[in-house]
């Protein structure tokens, strides 16, 4: 099973046939939710509670937050959703019920969710998350940090016992100047250079050439750095050439895998899916996909069959 993790990983680099959401991977819920239609989705809310009641439903209570909105649902069910709720103004808590069916889609790991009502209580290992530090930089990447007269085009990448302070450097392309806040000195500096260079081949290129050397001046390569730790402005300084940071995150990326692994039920009560329960095998934006269509079906199989055992009743 950790080796499905393993190839997972190793997928980009062996297919070139990798793709990416143009604008990026948060869009993807914002485009399921306008896909919805009917149903209604609530932001700027955090899920602080699922319990099953006596009647077999679940009851949600949510936390919501400043500025949160309800997106796609119409008069009709607006007013159903004020009936149905029962809000709590000094703790700023919303109980929303009743649902026959809940899907549990994110880790429960550090979510704050309390699973309340449920006998017997679901039994969930403990595991431990990869702390992964995204930091995306603009500029030249430093030679004489890798101990070569040039550096190769392409990305960087090392060993798991190499003593580095990143795993991978990745090549994203290039970035206008204006967009990664450069100091004027930097960028000025830079344009000399290329400047230079240019002029000393004025004569060589043709005006599309021209243009297309212009049009670089204008851009600095964007790289993308994977680290357990945030880089210090001192090693960034080491590694690059005229550089900036664009944007620097931290985050829980995946677990950590020791096999064999022991895997929570994907159901842990009664209509009551855990999308995450796979995330033990590989984590991946494709196998939360496998995850979610298996609780999909779990679920439809199961509200049916209640369904004819209350017909049958």
């Amino acid at each position: 099973m950790n080796a499905l993790a393993g190839l997972v990983s190793y997928l980009p680099a062996a297919d070139p046939d990798v793709y990416m959401i143009k604008e990026g991977n948060a869009a993807l819920p914002h485009k399921l939710a306008a896909r919805l239609g009917l149903q209604a989705v609530h932001t700027g809310a955090a899920v602080t509670a699922v319990q099953l009641d006596s009647n077999g439903q679940y009851m949600l209570t949510i936390q919501q937050q400043a500025n949160s909105i309800a997106a796609g649902v119409f008069a009709q069910q607006q007013q159903q959703r004020r009936e149905e709720q029962q809000c709590d103004k000094t703790s700023a808590m919303t109980t929303l019920k009743p649902f026959d069916g809940v899907v549990i889609a994110t880790p429960l790991e550090g979510s704050g969710v309390q699973l309340l009502g449920l006998t017997p209580e679901p039994k969930i290992p403990k595991r431990t998350y990869q702390t992964t530090v995204t930091t995306y930089v603009a500029g030249h990447l430093n030679a004489s940090y890798f101990k070569v007269a040039s550096v190769p085009d392409g990305d960087v990448l090392v060993t798991s016992t190499a003593d580095t302070p990143f795993s991978v450097i990745a090549s994203k392309g290039n970035i206008p100047i204006e967009q990664t806040h450069v100091a004027a000195a930097a960028a000025a500096a830079s344009d000399r250079q290329l400047q230079a260079g240019g002029q000393q081949n004025d004569r060589k290129h043709t005006d599309g050439a021209n243009q297309h050397q212009q049009q670089r001046q204008l851009q600095l390569p964007l790289w993308k750095i994977f680290s357990e730790a945030p880089l210090s402005g001192d090693l960034l300084e080491q590694l690059f050439i005229n550089s900036t940071v664009v944007v620097s995150k931290g985050w829980k990326a995946y677990p950590r895998f020791d096999p064999p692994e022991k895997f929570a039920p994907f159901l842990l009560g009664p209509a009551l899916c855990y999308n995450n329960a796979l995330e033990n095998a590989a984590s991946a934006m494709e196998v939360a996909a496998v995850a979610a269509r298996n609780c999909a079906l779990l679920l439809q199989k199961q509200l049916a069959d209640s369904t004819r055992q209350m017909t049958a009743s």
